[in-house]
């Protein structure tokens, strides 16, 4: 969600903005931006060839990459780019010299989660960014909304429901959920939970932070993020489900990180971008 909304941001400040994907995901069409997907490829060469005849083809004045340094396949490794900006969030491999070798590349690193103090290189402290949901006035009050990210999750979510006597609600990610009415993120905007329950993911941290709601965090293992620190500095960690159940019945006060808007980060991006539009600009997440 973060590149889409961005390339949203760029988009209205009329910025000939394009999102890069590596393959096709549920939502980046519904923010009517331009979407290039990558095709799905067998090995990294592959995926470099496919990238730099994406790179040839729309030749952008400035390319902002979101999280990898050398792409989500290492598709940007040894490519000759241009102009670039890393955003880079808490990254298991960070203090590896493949990772350091990846992101010297890039003109700007700005660091998404300095309050996490975990990248050693040289970066910009810009501070977390997401969407705040936007629930409408007439939205039905809970006492939380559970994210389940995955099967177990919703197992753990339903077992303690009960004790809050059916004033909760779960939303599935895109692929759990059968007909997109309960599907994360979208249901953050359609309820107005007094806490949120779930992963200790980047996005639904600092959407909660955004929100100004508790977040009890149930980290998950991640190949790549480190969500159990995460869940440690930007939310309240979840130790067990009577834990959780305790949690519930007195929620903590959430954390006190600021989070940023994607039009800050637009901001940003606009500054480093020093051609005036319509020349084409992308962004890969």
């Amino acid at each position: 969600m973060r590149g889409a909304e961005l390339t949203w941001a760029l988009s209205e400040r009329r910025v000939h903005a394009t999102l890069v994907v590596p393959f096709e995901r549920p939502h980046d069409d519904l923010l009517n931006i331009r979407v290039r997907r990558l095709p799905r490829v067998e090995s990294e060469a592959d995926a470099r060839e496919a990238a730099r005849a994406l790179l040839d083809d729309h030749r952008p004045d400035l390319l902002v990459v979101d999280s990898f340094p050398s792409g989500p396949a290492g598709e940007l490794r040894g490519l000759s780019l241009p102009p670039s900006i890393l955003l880079a969030r808490l990254h298991r491999g960070a203090n590896e010299a493949g990772y350091a070798r990846d992101a010297s590349v890039f003109e700007r690193v700005l660091d998404l989660e300095p309050h996490l103090d975990w990248l050693p290189l040289p970066a910009e402290p810009f501070g977390p960014v997401a969407r705040a949901p936007r629930p409408g006035a007439d939205a039905p009050e809970v006492d939380a909304l559970f994210v389940a990210s995955e099967p177990e999750l919703e197992g753990l979510f339903l077992r303690v429901a009960p004790s809050l006597g059916g004033r909760v609600c779960v939303a599935r990610a895109a692929g759990l959920s059968t007909d997109g009415s309960d599907a994360y993120p979208w249901l953050l905007d359609r309820v107005r939970p007094r806490v949120i329950v779930g992963p200790a993911g980047f996005n639904l941290t600092y959407e909660a932070r955004a929100a100004g709601l508790t977040h009890l965090a149930v980290p998950r293992r991640r190949r790549f993020d480190d969500q159990a620190r995460r869940a440690e500095a930007a939310a309240t960690r979840v130790r067990s489900p009577r834990h959780l159940l305790r949690l519930l019945q007195d929620p903590p006060a959430p954390a006190p990180i600021r989070v940023r808007s994607h039009d800050d980060l637009a901001d940003v991006v606009l500054e480093a971008w020093r051609v005036r539009p319509p020349t084409p600009l992308s962004l890969r997440p």
